[in-house]
């Protein structure tokens, strides 16, 4: 009898609140959603519970999963889809509502780095293989494959360019992308090319932001914030390639933490939405009317001719600009808000610790910051012209006017007086007035995403979500109207003043009017102070000198923490063990202890200690005992959560420990310092000392009664009864299920067994090269395992030491091992990530399960051996449950072998036939899958059933109208029958053979068809084109007949796949352009083909054109009063509808 093993399906994984690879947005102002491993979360913020989870079904195999979460985007169309990218380069359509996938996606094959939806029906992902891809989720389909960059694509971002003459959103759009390489990039989604490539970093650009307006670019580099100018109907062209120039740089703002930044958010305070007047955004304002800048377009000023007034603006120009340092450029004003003219702030996330806010100007304040930096430069230039004045002076006593140095002085104040006249006439606008930095805000732990939300437009307050990298979230609310209208001051006092102050505590407040200025000006800035204390020295000796204090404002303040969930581990999971019912479960990371409910998988109790290693239950899972690194050992109660004794048992740190199983009072430890001590645990009375010492704060308000009550009381000790001396440093220790031996494992690469009751040592197990990791001991008490660095499982008979059999486990490290209770199976996690299964009796793997996730530290198996669970550094706790299915060795093995011929066949470096053309492979969107593959074996092997169905069918033919003529002729006797019709295979379900192949072809997904035929060899594919050109030419046919003959005008056309039929062949033809078009014997069936299609075509644009004018008509019609009563209520009710499904999902979430 073939023998069968039990098969462990994964159930679920607790423990964690966001993953440390994904992103967390928010789903409405009540919900957020989170990456949780290899599926999403959907938490309530205000229960702080999981309230839906989003995953991929698992199916057999089990033992290969899918990847972790990387990036997750809500569709601006329908907030109920979400994409999700994974680790692999899978992308997944969720319906939230439904709680289901929509399309799976695979086009990248490395982990994807953002995901972009437009404001239509289109998706664009990036990667870190260097790729970005367009997607068409309506139609379930990727576009094309955009390439250029050379590493990591780190952020992409629609530009989209309002054209009412062109709706098509592939015409109508730009596409910017920043990568590690440094360069930003610049997409025609029309034409599938880069048009414009910036190459002015020096550093990995990480993310970008573009504004409401899409005229500012803002990109993050490690310590810059770099800005560009937008301009999608630009008509300055490169001199070298001659093409348009959509994106110029602006200005540098240096960052004050020397950090790199993760992702960027803009959020505007809208108070005005009033409409921008159009000198609101010029280049240069002169005061009295006079532009400048018509160098720029050849304009003549004044009735001067072009070439004086070019150069004359030039120099103007050159007087401007060197006013401004090297990083900054002059440009035109611009609002960052579509809703008018309104201030915002720019929320930048590091990855670490500091939250960046940066202020932007409305164009009202950005006229401010101009009309400051103009008044600070103008005193600089008269200050200079000052001076300049003096040395003529000094200069003019002893050499005259006519030495050299009283004539440059000259000539450098004329440049003065010029550059004075320049300033004085016109306004000067750079970026940065419209961007400054505020201050930075310090969270808790290391910053891992953010994300805002607002529920109106015109909240004074938004919602900030933050992620940390150690597996917990924050909300908070951040006050934007505080923000950007408080600011540091300043206190000027004049001794007089202080000492009124002293006496009635009266303040003089004065605003700093400089808040607004640049802070990368700080040498203007000095140069003012020091005309400042020039001043000062010109005030008569009389006036009492000021003292100027500066109060900084808390900009802290602002921020409001509405909500923080910790449910999880900060650190890698190092320890976990279950209680005696298998209802508890206790975890141990590098500061917290956590207990769970295994029931529903909630964190009941938080316990905050550092360095502890392990820990047991006890007293009917009443008590907790845990050790920690410093050698003590801690007595926990479970129903009060309070601390009830502390032992120093040990020097060093306790490495485990380990209850007797038969004996529950009995507990050994072992220490670093090379000791094993043993311990019981007792119930003592509690002493009238310690009772009065605990108590001493209330014992004066209590009765007597109660005092004797107290003295009778009885708690819970443990004391050490006995010891061992170990002979080297030991890596783990253990009792046997029946409680006889203790097993010891050193690090000297030997193995000892004790006797429990005596600690006189029973073996001494010789056989690993290096040292011990991790062994157990089978329930029979006859079997233990064992494994060490050197990558073998070694089977020992523990009755008489010897070894049974030596396993290579063909995998990492083992971390772990554990027997099953009711077999002689066992489980071993490694520091791969792998869990494998083993039969210790036949010596062999049962299966193996790649969960990918990290390092796996901690094992632990239910006491019925239903379900186990197991831990490690990728901070969730992750339970497999024993299923109905049955493992047979034989078909484990042909499943594995299986899953490695589809790792081989999946390679996406192997090539492709050579009929297939070359920029097919190059620019097609998808990647090869399993499911591809798969399905292009049966199209083959359905083609191959048509064509011999189509044989018969022929040769039958062919012989009854053979037999009918001769039967007309009477050349055949009468004893000769006609033959037999051929009856149809099982197969085709009894239809037509090409009804059938269209069927097949029209089941087939849009994702993967072009995948499909690409894989087609081109004879099966020329195949294809024939049955398609057949069911085409019927197609015609039974038209001509309804419009000729008037008849089967009750069938109309709805039977047929035309459009799906067409779409096939022009696949074909475009895979295989270059048979098709160099070889002559399918001339003819190309014009063939031409014929058929272009009248459907032509037939199909003219009912769109007719649908697209209704519904053009309807839409006017919905404010139209005439008619509007009936058409208004239909349309606004199924609006409704979908408002109501959408508040559905809040309310079913909630």
């Amino acid at each position: 009898m073939v023998k069968s093993y039990d098969r462990y399906e994964f159930e679920d994984c607790f423990g964690i609140v966001n993953s440390r690879s994904s992103n967390c947005i928010f789903f409405n102002s009540n919900h957020i959603l989170t990456g949780h491993d290899e599926g999403v979360s959907l938490w309530n913020v205000q229960e702080k519970e999981i309230k839906k989870k989003l995953t991929v079904p698992f199916v057999p195999p089990y033992y290969f999963f899918t990847y972790h979460v990387t990036y997750m985007c809500l569709s601006e169309k329908n907030k109920n889809i979400l994409a999700v990218g994974y680790m692999n380069g899978s992308i997944r359509l969720f319906d939230i509502f439904q709680n289901k996938i929509l399309s799976t996606f695979s086009g990248h094959t490395s982990a994807i780095c953002k995901l972009k939806f437009n404001k239509g029906n289109y998706l664009c992902s990036c990667s870190k293989d260097t790729n970005i891809i367009l997607w068409d989720i309506v139609n379930d389909k990727g576009m094309y494959k955009l390439e250029g960059h050379t590493n990591a694509v780190n952020d992409i971002e629609f530009l989209e360019i309002e054209n009412n003459d062109v709706e098509n959103f592939i015409n109508n759009n730009l596409l910017v992308s920043v990568s590690k390489d440094g360069l930003i990039k610049v997409w025609d989604l029309n034409i599938q090319m880069c048009v414009q490539t910036i190459v002015d970093c020096e550093d990995e650009i990480n993310c970008l932001v573009v504004n409401e307006s899409n005229t500012r670019l803002i990109v993050a580099c490690n310590n810059t914030l770099r800005i560009y100018k937008i301009d999608l109907f630009s008509n300055i062209k490169d001199k070298f390639t001659n093409s348009k120039i959509y994106i110029t740089f602006l200005s540098v703002i240096k960052r004050p933490n020397h950090c790199k930044i993760v992702n960027m958010k803009i959020c505007l305070l809208v108070e005005d939405e009033s409409g921008l007047r159009p000198e609101d955004s010029s280049f240069l304002i002169p005061q009295n009317g006079e532009v400048l800048g018509n160098s720029i377009s050849g304009e003549p000023i004044n009735g001067i001719n072009e070439n004086s007034t070019g150069i004359e603006d030039d120099k103007k120009i050159n007087v401007l600009n060197n006013s401004l340092d090297n990083t900054n450029k002059i440009c035109s004003r611009t609002s960052y808000s579509i809703n008018g003219d309104n201030n915002g702030i720019l929320i930048c996330c590091s990855n670490l610790k500091k939250i960046e806010i940066y202020k932007i100007n409305s164009i009202q304040n950005q006229k401010k910051s101009e009309k400051q930096r103009k008044k600070r430069y103008i005193k600089k230039l008269i200050r200079k012209k000052n001076n300049i004045i003096n040395e003529q002076e000094k200069i003019l006593k002893f050499k005259g006017k006519t030495s050299i140095d009283y004539i440059n002085l000259s000539q450098r104040l004329n440049q003065i007086e010029y550059a004075l006249l320049i300033h004085n006439k016109y306004d000067i606008h750079t970026v940065k007035d419209e961007i400054k930095y505020i201050f930075y805000y310090t969270c808790k732990f290391k910053l891992q995403n953010i994300d805002i939300y607002k529920k109106r437009k015109q909240d004074t307050s938004v919602h900030l979500l933050v992620s940390y990298a150690t597996n917990c979230l924050d909300i908070f609310q951040i006050n934007l109207f505080d923000i950007l209208n408080n600011h540091d001051m300043f206190i000027v006092k004049t001794d007089e003043e202080q000492q009124i102050e002293e006496e009635k505590g009266e303040e003089d407040v004065q605003e700093n009017d400089d808040d607004e200025d640049e802070q990368d000006e700080d040498s203007e800035d000095e140069e003012e102070d020091s005309e400042v204390g020039e001043e000062e020295d010109e005030v008569p000796k009389q006036a009492a000198p000021k003292v100027v204090e500066k109060i900084i404002y808390d900009y802290s303040k602002c921020f409001k923490e509405i909500c923080q969930i910790n449910n999880g581990h900060n650190n890698s999971v190092d320890f976990i063990n279950l209680s005696e019912n298998n209802e508890l479960l206790i975890s141990i990371c590098k500061k917290y202890v956590k207990i769970w409910n295994l029931k529903n998988y909630q964190n009941m109790i938080t316990l905050k200690l550092e360095g502890c290693t392990s820990a047991i239950f006890c007293e009917h899972d009443e008590y907790i005992i845990i050790s920690n690194d410093i050698g003590e050992i801690m007595l926990y109660e479970l129903k009060n959560i309070e601390l009830k004794y502390t032992f120093k048992g040990h020097a060093n740190k306790i490495i485990t420990l380990y209850q007797n199983p038969k004996q529950k009072t009995n507990f050994l430890s072992v220490g670093m310092e090379n000791y094993l001590k043993i311990f019981r645990l007792t119930t003592d009375k509690v002493s009238t000392n310690e009772e009065e010492e605990n108590d001493k704060s209330s014992a004066s308000g209590e009765d007597e009664e109660e005092e004797k009550v107290r003295l009778n009381k009885s708690t819970i000790r443990f004391k050490e009864v006995d010891y061992y001396n170990l002979t080297d440093k030991v890596s783990c220790a253990m009792y046997s299920p029946n409680g006889q031996y203790i097993c010891i494992g050193y690090l000297n690469n030997l193995i000892e067994v004790l006797y429990s009751d005596t600690l006189k040592l029973h073996l001494t197990l010789y056989g690993h090269s290096l040292p011990i990791t991790c062994m157990d001991i089978s329930k029979d008490n006859k079997i233990l395992a064992s494994s060490s660095s050197d990558k073998f499982l070694f089977i020992w008979n523990l009755e008489y030491g010897s070894i049974n059999k030596r396993l290579h486990i063909n995998c990492d490290v083992l971390t772990k091992i554990k027997f099953f209770n009711e077999t002689n199976h066992l489980i071993s996690i490694s520091s791969d990530g792998y869990i494998k299964m083993w039969d210790a009796i036949k010596f062999q793997c049962i299966c193996t399960i790649d969960g990918k996730f990290g390092i796996l530290t901690s094992l632990t198996i239910s006491f019925d051996d239903n379900f186990f669970i197991a831990s490690g550094s990728h901070k969730s706790i992750r339970c497999w449950r024993r299923g109905d299915d049955l493992i047979f060795l034989e078909e484990e093995r042909e499943k594995e072998l299986n899953l490695e011929i589809e790792k081989e066949a999946t390679r996406n470096d192997l090539s492709y036939p050579s009929s297939v053309e070359k920029n097919v492979i190059l620019n097609k969107a998808t990647v090869k899958t399993i499911e591809a593959i798969k399905s292009s074996e049966k199209l083959i092997e359905y083609l191959d059933i048509i064509e011999e169905e189509i044989t018969l069918l022929e040769t039958y033919y062919k012989n009854l109208t053979e037999y009918q003529e001769a039967k007309a002729k009477n050349e055949l006797p009468d004893f000769v029958q006609p033959p037999t019709k051929p009856t149809s295979r099982p197969e085709l379900l009894n239809q037509n053979p090409y009804e059938f192949i269209v069927k097949i072809m029209c089941n087939i997904k849009n994702n993967i068809l072009n995948e499909i035929l690409i894989s087609l060899p081109f004879s099966y594919a020329y195949k294809l084109l024939i049955y398609m050109k057949t069911y085409l030419m019927s197609f015609y046919f039974f038209q001509k007949i309804q419009e000729n003959y008037n008849k089967y005008l009750a069938c109309g056309s709805f039977n047929f796949h035309v459009e799906y039929v067409i779409n096939i062949i022009l696949s074909i033809i475009n895979i295989y352009r270059n048979q098709f078009l160099f070889d002559t014997n399918f001339r003819f069936l190309l014009y063939e083909l031409h014929q058929l299609i272009i009248p459907n075509l032509k037939n199909n644009a003219d009912i769109c054109t007719f649908n697209q004018t209704t519904l053009n008509f309807l839409v006017n019609a919905m404010d139209d009063d005439e008619i509007g009563g009936d058409l208004s209520f239909n349309l606004k009710g199924e609006q409704k509808e979908d408002e109501f499904k959408h508040g559905q999902v809040e309310e079913t979430a909630q």
